[in-house]
């Protein structure tokens, strides 16, 4: 039996062929699914049509309280307020604008170079701007000022604003207390005028304080307040200059304390503290600060060689302490005017005046020998420049011009002290 000859492409045809029986197979093995009635469904079919009324108004109300949240909050943030129905404004009507603004030392404090004051200034121009014609404005530094009078209300924008302007940082904290009543009496000057208050300062706490009680407020319309403190306060400033002894003297040297105070969440490194006599640096220290630290106290010693004061007389000299700058450098630099004297003063009271003094009569004070000890007889040579000087009086002549700048006090001899007393 012969076989007949195959091509290729019969074997090709036939793999084809093959390759067609899985997707036979698949079809044939396909099942359809049966629907099943079952009772249970059609009761939770019918529970579902009754709670779907129910889920809807349930998803509205939580619609509406989302937005409603949304658009309180952002409310809030905007700080509206409502008038009383005596002073209800259209936004067409003129009205008085009663505008206090916090210009205290801290409102030197410096954001992006710019001082929170500047800031104060630009929102309470933009707020006289909108005001409609024919409204008054009354400008209330809280910490006073003598570019600004807080008197009568100025009757145009113009004015208003250029006063606005001229208001400047003074070294002083504020005080609520005081600005609330000189609001007050600004709304007094145009009782028939609808009235706004706005408050533009830091929010210090120590600004706050002395409010004690409500009562102040009586008699105010609301009061607007806008707030322009930093998100985080940082400072570091002198809190005192003094010299140790209250007096210095052209023979010994000066000890000159600085305190300093540093808060803010973070160390403050390498800060520079600088002596200067007469705008000349005589010390120079660098110091690190902690927040917690407190009050850090830097020494300077200084000898006031090239002052030349009259014998009894004090000649006077400037001397300042100041700090690397920081966001508020209003506070970085303290200023002290020091006495220096040729000697110290030191007053003797006995029973004597040095007239009365007679040494072949046996009339000698009592503090006598404590005088010769301290301050001895000098030859020429010596230049006549003593650490001590000498004031030798009766205890009917102390009175408090020989005590103005007396180091020292010594008192021997005296029975009764309190003769003295009414002149001192």
């Amino acid at each position: 039996m012969l076989w007949p000859s195959l091509s290729a492409w019969h074997f090709a045809l036939a793999g084809v062929l093959c390759a067609t029986i899985p997707f036979v197979i698949h079809l044939l093995n396909r099942r359809r699914y049966r629907v099943v009635e079952w009772a249970a469904m059609d009761f939770l079919r019918q529970a579902l049509e009754r709670n779907r009324r129910i889920l809807h108004l349930r998803d509205l109300l939580l619609l509406l309280l989302r937005t409603a949240a949304v658009l309180l909050f952002g409310m809030a943030l905007a700080r509206p307020y409502l008038a009383g129905s005596s002073e209800t404004f259209d936004g067409s009507q003129p009205l008085h604008a009663v505008l206090v603004i916090d210009n205290s030392l801290s409102m030197g404090y410096q954001l992006n170079n710019e001082r929170l004051l500047d800031r104060a200034v630009v929102r309470a121009k933009e707020f006289v701007e909108k005001l409609p014609r024919g409204s008054r404005v009354s400008v209330i530094p809280v910490c006073g000022s003598a570019m600004v009078s807080t008197g009568d209300p100025f009757d145009s924008k113009e004015s208003a604003i250029d006063a606005i302007g001229r208001i400047e940082v003074v070294d002083r904290s504020a005080s609520i207390q005081r600005a609330l009543n000189e609001a007050k009496r600004a709304c007094e000057t145009l009782p028939d005028m609808a009235k706004r208050v706005v408050l533009l300062g830091d929010q210090q706490r120590t600004t706050w304080r002395d409010l004690p009680n409500t009562s102040t407020w009586e008699g105010l319309p609301p009061i607007q307040v806008v707030d322009l403190s930093p998100p985080e306060w940082e400072n570091t400033w002198i809190a005192d200059l003094r010299l140790q002894d209250g007096l210095a003297d052209t023979e010994t040297a000066a000890t000159f304390i600085v305190e300093i105070e540093h808060r803010g969440r973070e160390a403050r490194k390498d800060v520079q503290v600088t002596l200067r006599v007469d705008d000349a640096i005589v010390g120079s220290k660098t110091v690190n600060l902690e927040p917690s630290e407190g009050a850090r106290q830097i020494s300077f010693e200084y000898q006031f060689n090239a002052v030349n004061p009259q014998p009894g007389r004090a000649e006077f000299v400037s001397v300042s302490a100041s700090l690397s700058p920081d966001r508020l450098p209003i506070d970085d630099e303290r200023f002290m005017v020091v006495p220096v004297v040729a000697a110290l003063p030191v007053v003797f009271v006995d029973q004597y005046a040095p007239q009365d003094e007679d040494p072949l009569r046996q009339r000698l004070g009592e503090t006598r020998h404590l005088r010769r000890l301290l301050a001895p007889v000098m030859s020429r040579s010596l230049a006549e420049r003593q650490l001590v000087s000498i004031r030798h009086v009766r205890i009917g002549d102390l009175n408090r011009e020989v005590l103005a700048d007396a180091r020292l006090v010594v008192i021997a001899g005296i029975d009764r002290p309190e003769i003295g007393r009414a002149h001192v």
